[in-house]
């Protein structure tokens, strides 16, 4: 790279700006050791998430306009599967 050159971040890298109120699409429920890996996992690919407990469980919810990306997510992380 050049000296001047800048490195912008791909959009991946972005977890887009939401108000918690819209995570309304539930794509995981479990313990929370888990959830926050998963957590993790889903804002490294730029999906936001809100974890909330209910019930004895951790819930993650995302936009629905995010859900099934997350839901891949989920699952590759979750079955240890490669990405279809």
């Amino acid at each position: 790279l050049e000296a001047d050159a800048r490195v912008e971040p791909v959009p991946d890298d972005i977890v887009e700006d939401f108000d918690l109120d819209d995570a309304t699409a539930e794509v995981w429920s479990g313990d929370d050791e888990m959830a926050e890996y998963l957590k993790l996992c889903l804002s490294g690919v730029g999906i936001g998430c809100v974890l909330r407990e209910a019930g004895g469980e951790i819930h993650i919810s995302v936009l629905p306009a995010t859900e099934i990306r997350a839901r891949e997510i989920v699952r590759e992380v979750v079955d240890a599967a490669p990405p279809r």
